[in-house]
């Protein structure tokens, strides 16, 4: 099947004084995609001006979050540490109020995380929340050795944190576990094969000269750079993964840099059972793709997921990953990887991932071998292009229109078209038009297309929907 339709909402406001005219573009975009939940969820409960949910990345360090193993909420009311000394609320020193029972909000300053977090902790706090101190995205926090940090601790926006912020002291938080919805199709997997549930079982890995003596790819029990030997020198992560608590793999590229002869860059590679394809995929499948959950950070590293049809005489690699940036490509999420050129009638059909690391790590989960459906076109960027944000009503202009189109199928699209259209408040149509893609290869995106026409904005004030088909 084609799997869930999403809609994904873009509003631009422009607002408006007696002299400019006011329009409010909201656009509803049909994507038909496979879907995984995420399930670590962070949600503001109350009060209702900032209720919602929130981006949140855990620490690599401190308390274990609510997983499917102990899926337990964390619930409590945030309050703001103060420890007496300027800027009072990055922690660096004791905290001078009282944290029991309370979740603490800290800011991201001077001192190492694990300090400031330890220092939250020794107030009492029951988990702790770092506000970023800049617009950067937001990354697993790292350790520094000799703090204790027993407590959950994890990072939030720069502006999410000021929004929150501003309504404490009354702000209740819950960060819970959603076990994870898969609408694929599983032909491996499903029964626990890529979970690494208490070691490698039918898994095996490979290290490169000059580490060709030591295990690059570890078995973690809990899924932390913690627990690799030699352990993280920096950017230590734990896997969100839903099975991370029973032990995920780990490559801790910065540990095994700082040994005298494994230093950077390492390669590596976590290699699946063989797998009789003609025996799992049903006749008529159009593609396989490796699903996986990855926890990641960039600086110089290349990751490959790579497959084989003949048991390993030759391999085909696919590069991943190139779009994180280095120092703030932070993921801990799923990813699905489209194996192009799998023989799905192979009966000694293995796949791995291959790690050229250059600091950091890659921790890799809850392994499936899935159905890629052979028709499955998604929207991808999307978005006005307005001549300016403020107009004078009596200087309104045109608005055109830019779409990407993926084809995240296995099979080649044909007759492929975008149609937008534009409602008013009304329900009346203001602006119809289509752009032509025709053909669209499998596993392709067809990028920066501009609709033909434009949309001429009217005079009177309004409110507006466009919606892609």
């Amino acid at each position: 099947g084609l799997g869930d339709v999403y809609k994904r909402q873009l509003k631009k406001r422009i607002m408006k004084n007696k002299f400019i005219t006011q329009f409010l573009l909201s656009f509803f975009l049909c994507i038909f995609a496979y879907g995984v939940n995420a399930q670590l969820v962070f949600n503001v409960d109350s009060p209702t001006g900032v209720s919602g949910n929130y981006d949140m990345l855990p620490a690599g360090f401190g308390g274990a979050f609510p997983s499917q193993c102990e899926p337990a909420p964390i619930i409590g009311e945030l309050k703001i540490g103060d420890d007496g000394a300027d800027p009072t609320t990055d922690a660096c020193e004791a905290l001078v109020n009282d944290l029991t029972g309370f979740i603490a909000l800290i800011d991201r300053g001077a001192c190492s995380f694990s300090q400031k977090c330890a220092n939250a902790e020794a107030a009492g706090a029951i988990a702790i929340m770092v506000c970023n101190n800049n617009a950067d995205p937001i990354f697993a926090m790292g350790n520094t050795a000799g703090f204790v940090n027993t407590v959950p601790a994890f990072m939030i926006s720069q502006n999410d944190c000021a929004t929150i912020r501003a309504e404490i002291p009354s702000v209740n938080i819950t960060i819970s576990f959603t076990p994870p919805v898969n609408n694929a199709n599983i032909f491996w997997g499903s029964n626990g094969e890529g979970e690494f549930d208490g070691g490698l079982n039918d898994w095996t890995t490979t290290s490169d000269a000059p580490c060709d003596t030591l295990d690059l790819w570890q078995w973690a029990p809990s899924g932390s750079t913690l627990e690799a030997t030699p352990p993280n020198a920096f950017g230590d992560a734990t896997s969100s993964a839903p099975t991370g608590c029973t032990g995920a793999m780990v490559f801790n590229s910065d540990g095994f840099d700082q040994t005298a002869t494994c230093t950077a860059n390492q390669v590596g590679e976590l290699i699946s059972p063989v797998l009789d394809l003609s025996a799992i995929v049903p006749a008529g499948t159009a593609g396989v793709s490796v699903l996986f959950f990855q926890t990641t950070r960039q600086f110089q590293s290349n990751h490959y997921v790579s497959y084989t049809n003949d048991g390993g005489g030759t391999w085909n690699d696919i590069l991943i990953n190139d779009e994180l940036e280095v120092n703030t490509g932070s993921v801990n999420d799923f990813k699905r990887v489209f194996l192009p050129g799998a023989d799905l009638t192979s009966t000694n059909f293995q796949f791995k991932f291959l790690y050229d690391a250059n600091y950091y790590y890659w921790i890799i989960d809850d392994v499936q071998l899935i159905e890629t459906e052979a028709d499955n076109l998604q929207a991808n960027t999307f978005y006005s292009i307005a001549p300016s944000l403020l107009t004078p009503a009596s200087q309104t202009d045109s608005v055109r229109f830019l779409i990407d189109v993926e084809n995240v199928g296995a099979s080649a699209q044909t007759n492929a078209n975008v149609n937008i259209n534009i409602v008013n408040s009304a329900g009346t149509e203001a602006y119809n038009d289509n752009l032509e893609y025709g053909t669209i290869a499998a596993n392709f995106v067809d990028e920066n297309r501009i609709f033909p026409g434009q949309f001429i904005a009217p005079a009177a004030v309004d409110s507006f929907t466009a919606t892609y088909t």
